[in-house]
């Protein structure tokens, strides 16, 4: 494996009593992926400052094969995820406006430096600091998508992915943010660009706008995040512990749940 890449492996089951009656693989992986980062020397622009992050949800089982007696491993594709890291204190330092970093980088994230942020100070906003517990640090993480296969929803694993990207990229940042506007409706998205989002089955989705963004807003709370604003921008101060949903205890180190009170 490169040094850009990093793989985690998350035995199933951390937790008695979580069993899915769905019958589980052995384990969850993630993978990271951290791409080269390109930077003309002569002329940084805004891109110098952040970072992407983008990986695979696998699911492994070992197996024995009946006629030869040898070991192999079965892997398969669940999902994928991809976060942005904003260096804000490097860009400050270097007399970069954050709002121009952030604007150069999509829609999406001017939307969520608009919400969160002073048009021009690069400071949270007062209201925003009190809400999330004033963080000390203006570094942000952004995750900007998590997307689940549609065999294999309904275990949690994308909030489950949510949580480690958070855990493991949020070190050095005062706040996570994330866009909860269903991938479906952002803008630009086509359904059959390629054969990735055929997979997903964007366009088999019901739901409208409106009741898609009230459920992703709803499953993103579970992690700590709260809404800011009303365009569907949530956030949480990174330095703090956070709950963790019950469907992902499987997922996750016994040592992160939370601790259980002796049966009387």
């Amino acid at each position: 494996m490169s040094d850009a890449n990093r793989k985690l492996r998350l035995v199933k089951s951390a937790s008695p009593g979580a069993e899915s009656s769905r019958e589980l693989p052995d384990a969850l992986d993630l993978e990271f992926v951290y791409p080269r980062h390109g930077v003309v020397v002569a002329d940084s622009g805004p891109d110098t400052y952040i970072r992407s992050i983008h990986g695979h949800i696998e699911f492994s089982s070992a197996y024995e094969d009946k006629e030869t007696g040898e070991y192999g491993e079965w892997r398969t594709e669940a999902g994928r995820f991809h976060a942005l890291y904003v260096d804000a204190d490097l860009a400050l330092s270097e007399g970069t406006r954050l709002r121009e970093v952030m604007e150069a980088e999509s829609a999406d994230m001017t939307d969520i430096h608009t919400s969160l942020f002073d048009r021009d100070a690069g400071e949270l906003r007062k209201g925003v600091a009190e809400l999330l517990g004033s963080p000390v640090r203006r570094n942000l993480l952004v995750i900007d998508r998590v997307e689940i296969l549609p065999t294999h929803r309904g275990m949690g694993l994308g909030l489950a992915a949510l949580w480690y990207v958070a855990r493991f990229h949020s070190a050095g940042c005062g706040v996570v943010a994330i866009k909860a506007v269903p991938i479906q409706f952002r803008a630009g998205f086509d359904a059959k660009i390629d054969d990735w989002n055929r997979q997903m089955a964007y366009d088999s989705f019901r739901a409208g706008k409106e009741a898609a963004q009230k459920k992703l807003v709803s499953s993103w709370a579970k992690l700590g995040f709260q809404e800011i604003g009303g365009d569907g921008v949530m956030a949480r101060n990174a330095s703090l512990r956070h709950p963790v949903p019950e469907e992902i205890h499987r997922w996750v180190p016994r040592k992160s749940l939370p601790v259980q009170p002796a049966p009387r």
